[in-house]
């Protein structure tokens, strides 16, 4: 259950690169922040990233990225938290001149994680929609009470993560 919420945590605000030819999740700089803030106390470490350039139509490398080795000398656990403090600490300190004028362009730049465990991103199924205050697993046939606009759900019946129909890009 508690992976079913990193999971969760993890796909809720990724953008999947897939339509430029890329097998990787990426995240704005905030949501980043957000992100590894999430992970900080969970066994999840992060063995690195690239940065890139998102426009409309294409999928530009920066050819900036960072990576994090264990040390001989560090537990797993000590390893882990180095690593997102590593990742944040990049991604905090990444120059903020280029990130401004992105915005000003209609580009953003976005931050590829790569993590020590890895967490499936293919999402079969659709919430339904009942009405504007409930969803419908169709996994499970449970109803719950959901505004979310969020592009992903859960249902707390049967804990499948499912697309949101009210979420708009």
């Amino acid at each position: 259950m508690k992976n079913q919420y990193i999971k969760y945590a993890i796909l809720k605000n990724a953008m999947p690169l897939e339509k430029f030819g890329v097998n990787e999740l990426a995240w704005e700089k905030d949501a980043a922040k957000k992100l590894i803030a999430l992970l900080i106390d969970s066994d999840i470490g992060i063995l690195g990233g690239d940065v890139y350039k998102l426009r409309q139509s294409t999928l530009e490398p920066l050819c900036d990225n960072w990576a994090c080795e264990p040390q001989n000398d560090e537990t797993r656990e000590e390893y882990f938290l180095r690593s997102k403090k590593k990742a944040l600490d990049y991604i905090e300190h990444y120059p903020s001149n280029i990130v401004n004028t992105s915005i000003i362009h209609d580009e953003k730049i976005i931050f590829v994680l790569v993590f020590t465990e890895y967490f499936d991103q293919d999402i079969k199924e659709r919430a339904s929609s009942l009405d504007e205050n409930w969803l419908l697993c169709p996994i499970c046939m449970d109803g719950w009470e959901c505004t979310s606009r969020d592009s992903i759900v859960i249902c707390p019946k049967c804990n499948e993560i499912l697309y949101n129909p009210r979420h708009q890009t």
